[in-house]
């Protein structure tokens, strides 16, 4: 009879330690990022014949067809290779929900189709910026970090945002030229994409002798890896090329 009741004290706090959990869990999914954007990215392979030449020619020609505002800009991405055959389009949206129907308008109008073939169908991704330089908005060209990122089991971005908050106090401490997005597909909350954005040319010397030197690094990277696991990452040279 005794054993009995000790075993019945055990399931109960058991039970009682689930239930913390998932009601833990649950409260961290309603947790959401504050989104400042949505974004897309159009995945372009140059059609036969075709060579960058071509597509400077055509992406100065279609930006100086747009009448200027706001609603949304514009980058072009660049993988790091000696020959480029393929490119991304990086299309951000601020205001406007229905402005990404009109620029895939006029990009088909302007001629996109016989310079290059395209993935319009990629999904749109809600983002914010998780750290913000006022130099960095001056420059046009800076190199790109992109990460395909999974949670790990029983994660998410309320469990994450702590690490988040951690990580932008400590980096906008350092001078470093820099600046980190995260994306989120609302039909993936299991995924998101991280982008690392740097500014400098030197910005590999930038990131050993200033944020790998401190303790807090490797703590900040430990609760990165807690959360969550990234697949693989691709860097690419970008340039904005308008606000339109």
């Amino acid at each position: 009879m005794k054993l009995f009741s000790v075993i019945l004290i055990l399931l109960i706090f058991l039970s009682s330690c689930i239930s913390e959990n998932d009601q833990m869990f649950e409260a961290n999914l309603l947790v959401k990022p504050k989104f400042e954007f949505n974004n897309k990215f159009i995945s372009c392979n140059l059609n036969k014949d075709f060579t960058l030449i071509n597509l400077e020619s055509f992406l100065s020609n279609f930006i100086k067809d747009q009448s200027l505002n706001n609603n949304y800009d514009i980058s072009i991405l660049f993988p790091l290779s000696e020959k480029v055959t393929k490119f991304i389009i990086n299309y951000r949206n601020y205001y406007d929900e229905n402005s990404y129907n009109i620029f895939l308008d006029k990009l088909s109008n302007k001629g996109i189709d016989e310079i290059a073939s395209c993935n319009f169908d990629d999904a749109m991704h809600n983002g914010y910026s998780l750290s913000m330089l006022e130099t960095s908005d001056q420059q046009s060209s800076y190199t790109v970090e992109i990460l395909r990122c999974n949670y790990n089991q029983g994660y998410n971005y309320g469990t994450f945002r702590v690490a988040l908050d951690r990580f932008v106090s400590e980096v906008n401490a350092l001078d470093i030229q820099y600046e980190a997005e995260y994306l989120q597909n609302e039909e993936d909350i299991s995924s998101f994409i991280w982008i690392n954005k740097f500014y400098n040319q030197d910005f590999s010397n930038d990131i050993s002798s200033k944020w790998f030197v401190g303790s807090y690094a490797a703590e900040i990277k430990k609760e990165f890896s807690e959360n969550a696991n990234c697949i693989d990452a691709k860097i690419f040279n970008a340039y904005k090329i308008s606000k339109l």
